[in-house]
């Protein structure tokens, strides 16, 4: 698949500026390979940007936040049998070619990216962009694709003085002013009115001494006398009554009637409309609209799920561009520093495992449906992947009814993409949900298991758990990854509640044995954990450490004796 972009550099294009989301292509050069897509917006709890190891393979690469994306995108069959098959994919960027390109050794599929110099491109997905096209246009930037080009039939525009396009049969009475603006067939614009930056449709009625500025007047709209209209869009016949005032922002719908002397709400800008979010008709809301006037605020009712993300603090960066102003004023903004290194090692107290809370609730066996083990049942926390992940990962290993966890694995890599969950974000939710579960079976509830035969249970009740903690919890071979998984579960037990400091100390020295006989952590990785500062960078982690000193010192000693041994042969020999 191709994907067809326009380069804008450092020029004034309006279209690249607009929106809140900010797309960051990752592209090799020399071949114009698409190597990875991410977005970015002010929303995001972390301001970095992930790049994924594959990248630093292809020698050069380029990061590209200058691109407006044309949604052009030229494609063989494969492609659409595969968005047919991704069922989960919603979005053609955030989604499926950021899905794509993140699995792409799996899938096989090479994108690639064709960046034009050259010619006008952007494409209104929202009223932003719609916005910033609608000037462009008016502002010639678009050539040869301008109003008196009239490409539409029917059309009959012609540029006059003051920058202005206007068609035929549009009466303007004298004093009335009109510059860098379009106007259309049949539309009187009376005495001392000023219209600046505007389009204007047709049949449309403007009275004495009325102020558009910057906004867009659908076909069959009334202004009457000593209106004001700013940065606003007036769907088809509405009618503004005289001294009304049209703040910045504001959106108002087919047939609506805003009642002479109304001044309309500025913060937040008002959203009007005759029908309800179901389409039935709406009940005036006259403290809006004024006595005689007509509509009501609209608002779409959101499902649940939305209501619980936005409780949680999780805000879909798309509300940044469902309106017409981009503001950022009233919005949750994380104040966490621009960084490029992701910082995943600290556990805040909304991390903290419960075992007491978990005990009250008196049923760890309960099974949850599998398919919806993932969605969070705790919309207070902040961070949606940490939640949903351990939540379904435990729920899992508590399972009765399946001993495999591929099913698991599965709706844990769902998740992750959907989530765009980093390396270290997946390794603490997998430390956690294993801690967890390891936690609970030292209960009397659970068999008051010895901490050993906990994290046996733990991690080899379930075919394939032991694997999936391999490749996706340690993530690698490395010395240092295993490192970085011994340090997840330490800091995990820290936040177990309702556990003795010994019993933790006594479950992690076991969780690190298991490991290191499933041959998950080599010796030289458990060896690096504890040479590691942090892992006694206050008295709680270093309290268990201590508790692993018998462990790690078994584990030098050993390395020591195959070293003699190893003396010894060559000796020998």
């Amino acid at each position: 698949m191709t994907v067809v972009l326009r380069s804008v550099g450092e020029q004034p294009h309006r279209a690249a500026k607009a929106r809140g989301i900010t797309p960051v292509f990752i592209v090799d050069p020399t071949t114009g390979r698409c190597l990875q897509y991410e977005e970015t917006h002010p929303l995001q709890s972390e301001h970095y940007l992930n790049l994924d190891p594959a990248v630093f393979s292809h020698g050069q690469f380029e990061i590209r936040t200058d691109l407006v994306d044309c949604g052009i995108d030229i494609c063989t069959p494969d492609v659409l049998a595969l968005w047919s098959e991704s069922f989960d994919y919603e979005l053609p960027r955030k989604n499926f070619l950021h899905g794509v390109l993140k699995d792409w050794e799996l899938n096989g599929k090479m994108l690639y990216a064709e960046i034009l110099d050259d010619g006008y491109a952007a494409r209104a997905t929202n009223l932003q962009m719609y916005d910033c096209i609608s000037r462009d246009v008016l502002e010639r930037w678009t050539l040869p694709f301008v109003p008196d080009s009239n490409l539409l039939h029917g059309q009959t525009y012609r540029r006059v003085k003051g920058g202005s396009y206007v068609e035929d049969h549009v009466v303007a009475e004298r004093g009335a002013k009109v510059t860098q603006s379009a106007v259309g067939r049949g539309t009187t614009i009376k005495t001392g009115s000023a219209i600046s930056g505007s389009t204007i449709g047709r049949r449309c009625k403007i009275g004495k001494n009325v102020k558009i500025e910057n906004s867009y007047i659908w076909d069959d709209a009334v202004i009457e006398d000593g209106a004001s209209v700013v940065h606003s869009v007036l769907a088809g016949s509405v009618v503004i009554g005289a001294n009304c005032h049209v703040p910045e922002g504001t959106l108002i719908s087919y047939h609506a009637h805003i009642a002479s002397g109304v001044q309309l709400p500025s913060k937040p800008p008002a959203r009007i409309s005759v029908l309800a979010d179901n389409k039935q008709l709406a009940d005036t809301d006259i403290s809006l609209v004024g006595k005689g006037g007509k509509g009501a605020s609209y608002t779409v009712i959101a499902d649940e799920e939305d209501s619980d993300d936005e409780d949680s603090g999780d805000r879909d960066p798309a509300v940044l561009q469902s309106s017409l102003i981009y503001s950022l004023e009233g919005l949750n903004i994380s104040t966490s520093s621009i960084s490029t290194l992701a910082s995943d090692d600290e556990y805040d107290s909304d991390d903290d495992i419960s075992l007491a809370g978990s005990m009250r609730a008196g049923d760890f066996g309960h099974k949850r449906d599998r398919l919806s083990s993932f969605a969070s049942d705790d919309a207070a926390k902040p961070d949606g992947f940490h939640n949903d992940a351990v939540h379904g990962l435990v729920d899992a290993l508590r399972a009765d009814d399946s001993d495999d966890f591929d099913g698991a694995k599965l709706e844990f890599m769902g998740l992750r993409l959907a989530n765009n969950a980093s390396d270290g974000a997946m390794r603490r939710a997998i430390a956690v949900a294993f801690v967890r579960r390891a936690a609970e079976l030292l209960a009397p509830e659970h068999g008051a298991l010895e901490p050993t035969k906990a994290a046996a249970e733990a991690l080899t009740s379930k075919n394939g758990a032991v694997k999936f903690v391999r490749e996706v919890g340690v993530g690698g071979e490395g010395v240092a990854q295993q490192a970085e998984f011994a340090l997840a579960l330490q800091k995990a037990l820290t936040a177990v509640r309702g556990l003795e400091p010994g019993r933790s100390g006594a479950l992690l020295a076991a969780l690190l044995q298991q490991l290191y006989s499933l041959d998950v952590l080599e010796e030289e990785g458990i060896l690096a954990w504890w040479a590691d500062k942090r892992a006694a960078e206050n008295e709680g982690l270093d309290a268990l450490r201590q508790k692993c000193r018998v462990l790690v010192e078994w584990l030098e000693n050993a390395d020591e004796e195959e070293s003699s041994e190893e003396e010894g042969d060559d000796e020998d020999e």
